[in-house]
């Protein structure tokens, strides 16, 4: 049976995070089992493909619906509460034809099975994504809330949550690793490899509970990781000058990839953040030559520093970026 990594990830969260003494991934109904008050579940069906007919459209009946149900991670407590959680993992970021009908789907294919199968009207249902597009998160998360609104209307009582980006690694990704010392059951596939990682000094967990990851000698992420106000600004300000393809002006002799590494830990950040922040500024400077994040609208600060930097001679601010990396190192 294919296991996903977020899946397994889920899993593990649900069991040492959650306290579930019963977790199934990949769960699906027997299609044996009845549908408790079948009339409820019907009429919540057809409200559901009014309300939001592109989510359902492939489904023309609950019975069809309920044939195809499948819930990533199922998680039972000792209180009887439940937790159904989808999940789906695509770099960089969510990437389904459409992600707010998808999501959608899911969640509401969630209740019906809880209700349907379990008889729960509460509990708790989450879409769990590492990363969604910076121009996506508020429209989802309305989407969201309007589902939660709209089952809450019917006389359900669902904990409904999206995780990602900053909740997904506080809330899930972080405490799970921090578990990978204590546990040795080989059916959790992500804390296993959590362990061979600690095996050859690529994770370091502290005992504050933070995490150091590192790839062949070099920091790559911190879990509760924040910068000052100054170190954003500095870096995006080396960004700014990576996306005008400026680089060589810093280091002449590099290319632009080793040129990344040295930058990033003269600045002491990520080499992958500073390159992300590079790929914000793409779309906005034609110098670029790169779509970058096309969608993404530019936060504050990064449109004050390229709002500042258009305004200058290239040579004073290549001289200011310049002093940064000198300073830094």
């Amino acid at each position: 049976m294919k296991l996903e990594v977020c899946e397994s990830l889920l899993y593990s969260w649900l069991r040492h995070e959650k306290n579930c003494r019963i977790v199934q991934t990949n769960w699906k109904p027997s299609k044996s089992w009845p549908l408790t008050d079948s009339d409820v579940v019907e009429k919540l069906f057809c409200d559901i493909k009014s309300a939001y007919p592109n989510c359902l459209k492939k489904n023309k009946d609950v019975q069809m619906l309920c044939k195809q149900a499948e819930i990533d991670v199922l998680g039972v407590t000792l209180d009887n509460e439940y937790f159904a959680i989808d999940t789906a993992f695509h770099l960089p970021y969510l990437g389904y034809d459409n992600n707010a009908e998808n999501i959608t789907k899911k969640i509401f294919r969630a209740a019906i099975c809880l209700y349907g199968y379990f008889g729960k009207k509460s509990g708790t249902i989450i879409f769990a994504t590492p990363k969604i597009r910076p121009g996506e998160q508020s429209d989802l998360k309305s989407r969201v809330d309007d589902i939660r609104c709209f089952l809450a209307e019917r006389g359900f009582e669902f904990d409904i949550m999206l995780a990602h980006d900053e909740n997904f690694w506080s809330k899930i990704l972080t405490p799970v690793i921090s578990t990978a010392g204590a546990e040795n059951d080989t059916a959790e596939l992500f804390l296993r490899s959590v362990q061979m990682c600690k095996a050859f000094k690529l994770v370091k967990i502290e005992k504050s509970a933070s995490i150091q990851i590192k790839i062949s000698g070099e920091s790559c992420g911190r879990a509760n990781q924040s910068y000052s106000d100054k170190k954003r600004e500095d870096i995006g300000k080396i960004a700014y000058c990576f996306s005008k393809n400026w680089e060589k002006h810093f280091y002449p002799t590099l290319n632009q990839g080793d040129a990344f590494k040295k930058a990033s830990r003269a600045l002491d950040c990520p080499k992958d953040t500073l390159k992300n922040i590079r790929d914000n500024f793409d779309p906005y400077i034609p110098e670029s030559n790169r779509i970058g994040w096309k969608d993404n609208p530019l936060s504050g600060y990064l449109q004050s520093i390229k709002s500042r930097f258009d305004k200058m001679p290239k040579d004073e601010v290549i001289s200011e970026c310049k002093s940064i990396l000198d300073q830094c190192e």
